[in-house]
């Protein structure tokens, strides 16, 4: 299933929402959309992260959860204006260090994946207020998290492990 072209013809759209569609890929002829500043695609069958989502630079909500995403590309670090990235509910096993580059991040979900640890460069992310990163496994949270002075909300469970002062991220696969 995919997401009809037709939607691509709608220049000044602002806002995409496709929910429960069991949707595989975004048409690469989102790019005539200058101004979507919010992208939902939520409950369906993205793999994959689309290529065409890197080339959205007017983004500012990005929400990928409950899908089957394993792997975030390092090209989401181009999207400098995400204010919101949710990606819950998916099995993403680590996030790329160019998530350093989202300055004007304030709200990360990454609950309910398979994270263990989270990049140092999170910590460049300034305006970070909200982080939600309950149910992954064994997810540590690092002494960093605390440098960030913008945060107030910071969920997790049981399955975090301690605290930890170094921090070491390998670039995981997935097989399918």
């Amino acid at each position: 299933t995919h997401v009809p072209a037709v939607v691509c013809l709608f220049l000044d759209l602002q806002e995409l929402h496709v929910e429960e569609s069991g949707v595989h890929d975004l048409p690469l002829a989102l790019t005539a959309c200058p101004d979507l500043r919010v992208l939902v695609v939520t409950q369906s069958q993205l793999s994959l992260l689309p290529p065409v989502v890197a080339h959205l630079k007017s983004l500012q909500h990005l929400d990928l959860s409950r899908n089957k995403l394993c792997h975030v590309p390092s090209s989401l670090g181009g999207l400098v204006l995400i204010r919101v990235l949710l990606l819950s509910f998916n099995t993403i096993k680590s996030l790329p260090d160019t998530i350093g580059e989202l300055t004007s991040l304030s709200h990360l979900s990454v609950d309910n994946n398979l994270l263990t640890c989270l990049p140092q460069r999170v910590s460049e992310c300034g305006a970070l207020s909200i982080v939600h990163a309950h149910k992954n496994a064994g997810l540590a949270l690092p002494m960093w998290l605390g440098a960030l002075s913008s945060l107030t909300t910071l969920t997790f469970d049981h399955t975090v492990t301690a605290m930890t002062h170094t921090h070491t991220h390998t670039h995981d696969t997935c097989t399918s």
